[in-house]
C-alpha cells in the first residue's frame, strides 16, 4: 500500500486547510496540487493566546 499523500486545501489537526501552498501544479491527487514536503508553507490561523501559531513546513515526505 502506499503512502499518505497530502494536497493544498486539506485539513490539518487544528482544521485549517493546508494553504495557501501553492502545491505542486503538475502533480494532481484527485484534481488538488501534491502538498510538497520542505517546499510548502501553510499559516495556521490559531494562536497561543496573544500570538498566532506559526506557519511551518511539511518535514516528512517523498521527494518523487
Amino acid at each position: 500500500m502506499g503512502k499518505p499523500a497530502a494536497r493544498v486545501g486539506d485539513n490539518t489537526s487544528h482544521g485549517t486547510p493546508l494553504g495557501p501552498g501553492p502545491g505542486c501544479v503538475t502533480v494532481l491527487i484527485g484534481g488538488r496540487p501534491a502538498w510538497r514536503a520542505t517546499s510548502d508553507s501553510h499559516i495556521c490561523s490559531l494562536s497561543d493566546g496573544p500570538k498566532p501559531h506559526a506557519g511551518g513546513i511539511v518535514g516528512v515526505g517523498s521527494v518523487t
